[in-house]
């Protein structure tokens, strides 16, 4: 999320307001595509914390009702039991 805008200038989001010429146009433009990436910005960045949220939900859900309370370095081997108890040693 960091390098994103950075990203949608690379990638040519604002190609179209044209080069810095000093007019009143050009400056409307710009502030169109300003105001569209702010919107993409802002909604990828509600997507993104919706997602991790719900992954967080999903883990405490799986993990709880087992039982399981990963903590520190035991983290990987507690989240690779919950792997290996329902698909089995192959899967650690």
């Amino acid at each position: 999320m960091t390098t994103y805008t950075y990203w949608c200038l690379e990638k040519g989001y604002a190609r179209w307001t044209g080069p810095d010429d000093g007019t009143e146009q050009r400056a409307r433009r710009a502030e169109g595509w300003l105001k569209v990436m702010r919107l993409d910005v802002g909604v990828s960045w509600i997507v993104c914390t919706v997602c991790t949220l719900s992954f967080y939900v999903i883990g405490a859900l799986v993990l709880h009702p087992q039982g399981l309370g990963p903590d520190g370095n035991d983290m990987i081997t507690t989240l690779s039991h919950s792997y290996t108890d329902t698909l089995g040693p192959w899967a650690e």
